[in-house]
């Protein structure tokens, strides 16, 4: 990976890392409060197969005979799969290719006007956007595992105060969250969950994943092994012979 990627992404790196540790191992023990079963069929995930395809969109490429020559690149998040990360990448490619960048909050999002763009909070009707827009487009869709998005969402609302951040997801105020017990909480958290975000993850993976030019990646692979997964993305979106990575 080029120095100035490597250095951009440093601190990034170090943070990433300590939170998505602690959102792992949240997440086993929300899977004992509530019973991974439960969770999964809740959530709609069992959708994604997490189990048989996880290996095979974390450990290979596209082909690249059958990939495009992308005239935009894009980052596609939802809630709590790695959003703020995936801004941070962004970022740090735009400075190093002196390029714009655009980041789009919850809406029917339309083709970025900039190189390159992140979608959070990701769903059909912007997937299809864009591809009747600007479909010569190279894209990263960040996924997570159902009971680390379901603690990850439960810790962050927990703490809110703002009118800004209240009922992220539809049913869920901090201040219920507080008055509730763990198991409660959770309960609340993860039903929301599975109205609402989870089966978004799984609509945009079931239409993605196949997708030559879209590369699936598990937020937890940044914890195993950052540098190696982002060098993986960069070398997806740019090409393993672009200057910037050398």
């Amino acid at each position: 990976m080029g120095r100035q990627l490597r250095a951009s992404l440093l601190l990034q790196c170090l943070f990433t890392s300590f939170e998505i540790t602690l959102a792992q191992l949240d997440a086993a023990f929300v899977r004992s409060v509530l019973g991974q079963d439960q969770l999964q069929d809740a959530s709609g995930l069992g959708l994604l197969q997490m189990k048989a395809d996880r290996a095979a969109v974390t450990s290979s490429l596209p082909d690249p005979a059958k990939i495009i020559e992308p005239t935009k690149l894009f980052f596609m998040t939802h809630y709590k799969t790695g959003t703020m990360l995936a801004r941070g990448l962004m970022m740090a490619m735009a400075k190093v290719l002196g390029e714009n960048a655009t980041s789009y909050g919850r809406a029917d999002d339309h083709c970025a006007p900039t190189y390159l763009a992140n979608y959070e909070c990701m769903h059909e009707p912007t997937w299809s956007n864009i591809n009747k827009e600007c479909p010569d487009f190279r894209a990263v869709h960040l996924i997570r595992e159902a009971g680390a998005v379901t603690v990850s969402g439960y810790l962050y609302q927990l703490k809110q105060e703002s009118l800004f951040d209240l009922d992220l997801l539809p049913g869920v105020w901090p201040w219920e969250l507080r008055a509730a017990s763990l198991r409660e909480g959770l309960g609340m958290e993860a039903r929301s969950q599975a109205s609402y975000n989870l089966p978004e993850i799984a609509e945009i993976y079931k239409l993605t994943h196949s997708d030559p030019n879209v590369i699936t990646v598990d937020l937890a692979e940044f914890d195993k092994d950052f540098a190696s997964t982002t060098q993986r993305i960069f070398e997806f979106l740019l090409g393993s012979t672009h200057p910037s990575l050398e």
